[in-house]
């Protein structure tokens, strides 16, 4: 009996990967789903024994089960073995956020033209990002290896046998002669030639490991250098585990940042799985911009989750992918794990911090995992635990939120304002650590403020007993009661469709109305205190706004 957890559509894929199996046959097989959702399926095997079973299901968790996921097809019909398959989803997830965009000579020489331009090359880099979207998609990268399968068994064998450069660069001579010979794009080379990049950056990782419960890939960094990234970091993984996918990136061998679990509702997951790395790379370097006057660089973790699985916070499963994250890293760096492939040859010390959907129980549930794997620097491998582990909960200190404001007050000393006469907008509610802090330390008249779940906006100021009682409750602004709102006041969750505000202005997503909130005349105010929100929120296109 084999039980499969997170996944469905197994039956086929069970079946295939015994058939795997020389001389194994597939008697009876059948499927059970309980009220919980979990699925067990029990297989009635001739010719195997159990520990090939073992040997042979030690992956099914990562195999792509979705029926018209053209790698699973490719399985199916025996095309592609369990770890062809496994490796080959992998190496999409590089080439996808590591394909170098399609240049040209007219795109050189109008970036020559633009260059003198203020903004000039960074508007020219998003009309070519926003042009090369589809052939930068997933489903194009998987449509290629669907027509060229073998090339994809060939890179596979090259990671298998550890890579070497005169291997990759013979795989290179003969994908490039073929793609010529069909007369297909040089981007689809830049693709074949980003899943043999993936295999030479490639310095630790956990795939031939048994009883692992995600990937883990440690990278050599130097390979953003040609894709115009401002600075190299020290150390770069790539994580995906059955329902998710990560990164984490530190900018310094000793550095510490939060890890961000990013929990999509689906209109918001394709725009969010394009940019989670740069989220990430971006997150980490503010980091290491912040910790410029301590002893400790800047780094930040992320954990993109699937959107088909969880599309809403829940404690139980945030906490498993969270332990499956952490699992995975503890595979590449706690020293002579059975079956972790090391050409790195050197120890690594990672410091996990509490971020958006990771804070809470979260760091001590970590910190005590990582005891139980025999990690000797588990006190040390989260922060903001519970003091009885040795943590400060930076939360209930508000030592981020004291910092920014410490800023803003010596603003205001600067310019002789009195702090309790200002109004101001707010980003990120009181339901964060730096947003419930702000709330309670901060003395300004709040006319806006939004969160994950919602848009609130008095112009007469928000009610503060009503802020502070979410912010000590850690609640979310969808509990505001809105009996403490003016005739002028209003919410607006994100999930509310066809609104009228009380100045008559129609909204008609909640969701597009909270990721423009701070675009519109309600976050008007003498002062805006960011304490949370999306990437790219201010871009060169819609800047003007932002300061209107």
């Amino acid at each position: 009996m084999i039980m499969a957890a997170d996944r469905s559509y197994y039956i086929a894929t069970l079946h295939t990967v015994i058939q795997e199996i020389p001389g194994a046959v597939v008697a009876r097989c059948f499927s059970e789903t309980f009220s919980n959702d979990t699925h067990v399926y029990t297989f009635y095997v001739r010719g195997a024994t159990a520990q090939q079973l073992n040997d042979r299901t030690s992956m099914v968790t990562f195999l792509p089960s979705r029926p018209n996921n053209l790698i699973t097809r490719l399985h199916e019909e025996m095309v592609f073995n369990t770890e062809e398959t496994v490796y080959t989803d992998a190496a999409v997830i590089f080439a996808f956020y590591f394909t170098p965009q399609p240049t040209s000579d007219d795109y050189r020489h109008l970036r020559t033209i633009v260059a003198k331009e203020p903004n000039g090359v960074s508007r020219l880099n998003s009309l070519r990002t926003a042009l090369s979207l589809e052939m930068m998609s997933e489903r194009y990268i998987l449509t290629l290896i669907s027509l060229y399968p073998n090339f994809m068994k060939e890179i596979y064998e090259d990671f298998r046998r550890g890579s070497t450069p005169e291997f990759r660069g013979e795989i290179c001579s003969r994908i490039t002669s073929r793609l010529k010979e069909d007369q297909r794009s040089e981007h689809d080379l830049c693709i074949f030639k980003a899943f043999l990049k993936f295999n030479e950056v490639i310095v630790k990782h956990n795939f031939f490991k048994e009883d692992k419960v995600a990937l883990c890939f440690r990278l050599d960094p130097s390979f953003l250098r040609a894709l115009e990234y401002p600075r190299v970091p020290h150390g770069v993984f790539l994580l995906a585990g059955a329902q998710w996918r990560g990164f984490h990136v530190r900018f310094t061998d000793i550095a510490r940042g939060g890890v961000r679990m990013i929990i999509s509702k689906e209109n918001m997951y394709r725009r969010n799985k394009r940019s989670v790395f740069q989220e990430n790379y971006n997150l980490a370097y503010t980091q290491l911009l912040k910790n410029k006057d301590i002893p400790e660089g800047g780094s930040k973790g992320t954990i993109l989750v699937s959107s088909r699985y969880m599309n809403k916070f829940n404690q139980p499963l945030c906490q498993r992918i969270f332990l499956q994250y952490a699992d995975a890293l503890l595979d590449v760096i706690i020293p002579g794990e059975k079956g972790v492939i090391d050409r790195l040859q050197k120890p690594e010390i990672i410091f996990l911090g509490p971020d958006e959907n990771t804070a809470g129980t979260f760091p001590s549930v970590g910190s005590l995992f990582s005891k139980k794997r025999g990690y000797s620097a588990w006190k040390s491998f989260t922060t903001g635990k519970d003091p009885l582990l040795g943590g400060i909960p930076h939360d209930t200190y508000g030592m981020t939120t004291r910092s920014v404001r410490t800023m803003a007050r010596g603003v205001y000393e600067k310019l002789s304002l009195d702090e309790g006469s200002q109004t101001k907008f707010q980003t990120g509610g009181p339901d964060g650590d730096l947003g419930s802090n702000e709330i309670l330390l901060s003395k300004e008249k709040t006319v806006a403020i939004l969160d994950i779940s919602a848009s609130v906006h008095d112009p007469e100021g928000l009610d503060k007993e009503e802020l502070v009682r979410l912010a000590k409750g850690r609640k979310q602004l969808r509990h505001f009661d809105k009996t403490k709102l003016s005739s002028k006041g209003f919410i607006v969750l994100t999930e509310d469709k066809n609104v009228t505000l009380p100045d008559g202005t129609h909204v008609g997503d909640g969701a597009v109305f909270r990721d423009e909130f701070h675009l519109t005349k309600y976050s008007a105010a003498d002062v805006f205190v960011p304490c949370g929100g999306r990437p790219r929120s201010v871009t060169l296109a819609n800047v003007g706004r932002f300061w209107a």
